[in-house]
């Protein structure tokens, strides 16, 4: 498999080096030394919305096999997913591809390596950007002490991982006016500036909004918004996920292919993956509390014994729950 890597930094690099002035996107590969070109056709173009806050667009699809590997170092990725995706690794964290939409909220600490495994085939459409933690909160006005545990960790914390957040209408539609662009020159400069920062006030007000919130951003009729509103106000509290999907349903009042179909309609992303995400922040969490055994965590979070939840905990982590109940030490 052909490798190819880079740092944030020599983005901006690249970009600088060949930006003129007020000219809006620049294509990454025309920028380069083009070698990666041969792997992939489509478009990935690359623009700097700050100092220290590249970003970049991708809408490909894979011709040969190959790897991307990106030194990340102290930093704060957003990755906006609006089509496919590609396997990523991020540490001991594995990223499959199943193609569904969403965002990605990672932090990098100083050692941080992303690998990106393309495989012939994949097409996919995205946005990244990276930029400070310090940035994002200040800029866009995030106050740390109201953000959920989960998406405050990934904020103020080193290499605590990744978050995945729904992709709601209005994210993906600022999203694909930016790939869009009906501008150039300085005219470009001036919309991708409005519809990036756009872009960051909508990740900021997911980030600092209850889940229970977001509805409103989604049209649906009022019925179905409804119960989005109270499934997610479920799913905010703990002892909703030692229940299962069907379960919950059931509290609900609705057949559980019902409810999948209301959020996925609403998201873009499945209900039983988002539901294990939820499962699995709260395991880590109560794990690195060390008040409970492992037994007690599985069945805190819905699992019947000890080694059905190892398994999963594996699957999704990359590591035992005792290996991360130890890594703090």
């Amino acid at each position: 498999m052909h490798e190819i890597s880079a740092t944030a930094r020599e983005i901006l690099q690249v970009y600088s080096a060949n930006c003129a002035g007020n000219t809006g996107l620049i294509d990454a590969g025309a920028a380069s030394s083009g070698e990666y070109l041969n792997y992939f056709r489509g478009r990935t173009q690359i623009w700097s919305l700050a100092p220290d806050c590249p970003v970049a667009l991708r809408d490909i699809e894979v011709l040969e096999d190959f790897s991307a590997c990106m030194a990340v170092k102290n930093i704060f990725s957003i990755e906006i997913i609006l089509q496919g995706n590609s396997e990523v690794h991020l540490g001991n964290h594995c990223l499959h591809n199943d193609g569904m939409p969403r965002i990605y909220l990672t932090s990098h600490g100083p050692s941080s390596i992303k690998k990106r495994v393309h495989r012939v085939g994949d097409k996919y459409r995205s946005i990244g950007i990276w930029l400070s933690p310090r940035f994002f909160l200040e800029t866009f006005g995030v106050d740390v002490d109201n953000l959920p545990e989960d998406i405050r960790s990934v904020l103020i914390n080193p290499d605590s991982g990744v978050l995945t957040l729904p992709l709601t209408a209005t994210i993906k539609q600022t999203a694909d006016d930016i790939f869009k662009m009906p501008y150039e020159g300085i005219r470009a400069e001036q919309y991708l500036k409005a519809k990036f920062t756009e872009l960051l006030c909508l990740i900021a007000e997911l980030a600092s909004t209850s889940a229970t919130k977001t509805a409103g951003d989604i049209a649906l009729p009022r019925h179905k918004s409804r119960t989005l509103k109270r499934l997610m106000e479920a799913l905010e509290q703990s002892h909703f996920l030692s229940l299962s999907l069907g379960e919950i349903a059931e509290e609900l009042g609705l057949c559980q292919s019902t409810l999948s179909g209301i959020f996925k309609e609403s998201y873009g992303l499945k209900l039983s993956e988002y539901f294990l995400q939820r499962r699995m922040e709260l395991a880590r969490k109560l794990l690195r509390e060390r008040k409970l055994s492992v037994l007690e965590v599985a069945l805190e979070v819905g699992y019947n014994n000890q080694s059905s939840f190892g398994r999963a905990y594996r699957q999704y982590y990359n590591c035992t729950p005792n290996q991360d109940r130890h890594s703090t030490d």
